[in-house]
């Protein structure tokens, strides 16, 4: 099982990547220039390091898997009710969609549009580009919503979570209510955190701080975070999937519907 989510994040990594250098360009970040200790913290080796520590300590966690990969390899788990992925994967895009859309708004009403947005609206990206990025988008949806998942759900939560039943934080439950929502928390901060990193989020008046605290993949990341511990990985993996679908189509009827 662990073997197959290591697989499943290092083959995420690979299929977003050329999607990735392609919006840092297009962002104005060349893929070859110095990297702060931060950028490294967010890049390809801390995060397969996350991961491994995830490994180790998941059986403390009190955490899931992935319910609907258990069914298909062991016999035992074929007996547990079937996991509703795709139904919940679904609600979490959704509430993820209008996360998204009051982000959108409180962005252009403060003057400070998401750096991508801005770019869009004023047709500063070359057309062969965007039709590159368009093209290059699929994979981008699908390795994201697999790598991230496996690394800032499974791996920072059941990390997180593994180091707080060891060290009997919040009492001996290793997933007490009050331990998981403070590592949902913490995770959903760097999750945003790393997307205001990469120049997607505007960094505003506050500066990091509270560009990451209005920043929707750290809200969003709260949802995914619920998702994955009451339903299993692949209903976060559905759920962020789903919303990097639904999202540009939110924006084009938020655009249409504004002008912006």
């Amino acid at each position: 099982m662990y073997v197959i989510l290591v697989a499943v994040g290092v083959g995420g990594l690979l299929l977003k990547r050329p999607f990735g250098l392609l919006l840092f360009h297009m962002m104005g970040k060349a893929a070859s220039a110095p990297r702060t200790p931060l950028e490294w913290l967010m890049g390809d080796a801390a995060s397969v390091a996350i991961v491994a520590v995830g490994l180790l300590l998941h059986h403390r966690s009190g955490l899931p898997t992935a319910p609907g990969l258990e069914r298909l390899l062991f016999k035992d788990a074929r007996r547990a009710p079937r996991p509703m992925i795709w139904r919940t994967g679904l609600a979490g895009a959704l509430v993820s969609v209008a996360i998204f859309a009051a982000s959108q708004a409180y962005q252009t009403i403060s003057g400070a549009p998401l750096p991508l947005t801005a770019q869009l609206s004023t047709g500063a990206i070359p057309h062969a580009e965007l039709m590159s990025l368009a093209a290059l988008y699929p994979l981008g949806v699908i390795g994201a919503g697999l790598s991230e998942e496996v690394i800032f759900r499974f791996g920072m939560m059941s990390a997180l979570m593994g180091v707080m039943s060891w060290a009997r934080v919040g009492g001996r439950n290793p997933g007490n209510a009050w331990a998981f929502w403070a590592v949902n928390v913490l995770q959903a901060a760097w999750f945003g955190f790393g997307h205001v990193a990469e120049g997607l989020v505007a960094s505003q008046g506050g500066g990091l701080a509270l560009a990451t605290l209005t920043a929707p993949q750290t809200w969003s990341g709260l949802v995914f975070g619920y998702v994955y511990r009451r339903w299993g990985l692949e209903a976060a993996i559905v759920a962020h999937m789903a919303s990097d679908v639904l999202i540009p189509a939110a924006l084009v009827c938020w655009r249409l519907a504004t002008g912006h």
